[in-house]
Parts: structure tokens; sequence; C-alpha cells
């Protein structure tokens, strides 16, 4: 099996790499792809000696216009993790103004979405909204859990668990 990975810069998206190991030990391949913010706060470079495939950013689709689609068209799985209150908007509102969101608006596969970040994000009407948007659009949430969040506050928020991330892009 085959996923494309979106990371977008959630503060979970140090877990990535975790997930990453888990799902390569389960002979999954691998792309994945930074949002701009994404890449300014994790080690891209940590996740490449993971993972089997290949590692994208905005700059890569300047020397190849239909990376979007070529990507998405290769993969038997689209994984947003960690999702941001950013990402999941541009996407229930047909934002594609970057290679993770034009990626999510050309995917004809199956997307799933995980979640991580504060609460009062979550629970916002807005997002709530949109959530409910994507939902209807066929995507699958995974999370968030409710537990101590990384700002230091308690609620709904964190990355769902790795394991069981894992055994659900497995099934």
């Amino acid at each position: 099996m085959k996923i494309l990975l979106i990371i977008s810069a959630s503060i979970a998206i140090k877990k990535c790499a975790i997930l990453c190991k888990k799902l390569v030990k389960n002979k999954i391949i691998i792309d994945a792809i930074f949002t701009e913010n994404a890449t300014k706060m994790s080690g891209s470079k940590e996740l490449k000696r993971i993972i089997n495939g290949k590692i994208y950013s905005d700059d890569s689709e300047k020397n190849n216009k239909m990376l979007h689609i070529k990507l998405t068209r290769e993969a038997d799985l689209i994984v947003v993790c960690p999702a941001t209150a950013n990402i999941i908007a541009k996407y229930a509102n047909g934002i594609a103004n970057d290679l993770a969101s034009t990626a999510l608006i050309t995917s004809n596969k199956q997307i799933l979405i995980i979640p991580a970040m504060n609460s009062e994000m979550w629970n916002n009407s807005t997002n709530l909204r949109n959530i409910r948007k994507i939902r209807n659009f066929g995507a699958e949430f995974i999370g968030p859990e409710y537990g101590k969040l990384a700002c230091g506050e308690i609620g709904l928020g964190r990355l769902a668990d790795l394991e069981k991330i894992k055994k659900i892009v497995i099934n």
C-alpha cells in the first residue's frame, strides 16, 4: 500500500516520525507533503531517513506542474496528519493555494484527517462547520483525543493514539 501523508504545522508534527516508523514496518510506502509552515517547524530530514518515498513542498511543483495530481493518483490513501484548523478550513472551502491543499482538492482517494490543535480551536463553531462539510465529502476523522495539550491546557485536541492511527491506516 502507498499513502500520501500531508503534514501541516501543528505542535504534534514531532509525532509524525514515530507514526511513519510504525507504518514503514508494516510495508507501507509513504510520500509526504509538508505545508510551508510545517517545513519551518519540523525536521523533514529526519522523516526523509524513515520513509521509503519522497518528501515534497510547495517548491516541488515549480518544475512539475501537475505534481498534485500525480501524487494523489499514485497513492492508495491520503492521510493528513497532523491536521490543523487551517488545512481543514482550506479543504472544506475548496481553497487550493499550495501543494497540500491542491492535492486534497484533486484527490480521488479516501482521505483520513487526523487533527491536533488546542481544544478552543477544535470546538470553534467555524471549525466544527468545516469538519461537518468534510465528513459530508466522505473523509474520515481519527480523533482528536481528550487529554493534556502541548499548551498545558486539558481538553479535546490531542493527536489520536499512534497505534490506533496505524491500525486504521493499515485496514
